[in-house]
């Protein structure tokens, strides 16, 4: 992760079909590894998967920046999102064609990215397990949006 950062978030989707609700789940840490708080919920139903993470990023980073949080580093187990994401803020030349369900979402997450001095990077899904969960409970619960302090 980069030096600069002060938090980090992990975020995650659970997509079953695009007849059904998603669902979200983030957990914003210190650097120390403290939890500080979490937020899931179930969100309208997507096309893809990619786009239900897209959205899931998209609420993260919205949640944190209102919460008056910088210097966040967030990480997702969607490769292919992540480097869209990280070339899109970056200005690199685009190696793939931009999926256009997600193009609106990843230019708002890069939009507050860049005033607030968040990254991203990918993850493993297996070490993301805790939003992993948040996530599928969300969905399966069709659960409104719920964000705890710890």
């Amino acid at each position: 992760m980069p030096s600069s950062i002060q938090y980090y978030c992990q975020v995650d989707a659970s997509w079953k079909n695009d007849k059904e609700v998603a669902g979200v789940g983030w957990s914003l840490h210190s650097m120390q590894g403290n939890q500080l708080l979490q937020g899931s919920t179930s969100i309208r139903a997507t096309n893809t998967p990619g786009e239900a993470e897209t959205e899931a990023l998209r609420i993260a980073v919205t949640q944190v920046r209102a919460l008056a949080f910088d210097k966040v580093h967030f990480v997702n187990d969607c490769k292919t999102i992540v480097d869209e994401l990280v070339q899109y803020i970056t200005g690199a030349t685009i190696g793939k064609v931009r999926n256009t369900e997600n193009i609106s979402m990843i230019q708002d997450i890069a939009r507050v990215a860049k005033d607030n001095g968040f990254t991203f990077s990918y993850m493993p899904r297996n070490i993301l397990w805790l939003v992993d969960e948040l996530a599928k409970k969300a969905r399966c619960n069709n659960q409104n949006y719920v964000i705890t302090w710890f």
